[in-house]
C-alpha cells in the first residue's frame, strides 16, 4: 500500500505504514518486546521483497527501528 499522496514522492518510491503488533489492525500476541517487534519488521521487509529502505518511527516505532538496526 502506497501511503504517500504526493506524486513527487510516490512516483519515485513506495511507502508503507506498518502497524506494530498489538496496535491497530495488526496481529495481537502475548509477547510485545522490542526484539519481537523488530523481528516482525524484518519479516515484513523480507516478505515484501524490500531491498532498500528508509525507516521512520515515532516513540515506540522509533525504538523498534533502533533495535532493528
Amino acid at each position: 500500500m502506497n501511503i504517500v499522496k504526493s506524486a513527487k514522492i510516490s512516483n519515485f518510491t513506495n511507502s508503507y505504514l506498518v502497524d506494530l503488533r498489538n496496535h491497530g489492525m495488526s496481529e495481537h500476541k502475548d509477547s510485545m518486546t522490542l526484539d519481537d517487534m523488530s523481528l516482525d519488521l524484518a519479516n515484513f521487509i523480507q516478505k515484501n521483497n524490500i531491498n532498500s529502505t528508509y525507516l521512520l518511527g515515532h516513540s515506540l516505532g522509533g525504538r523498534v527501528i533502533m533495535t532493528f538496526l
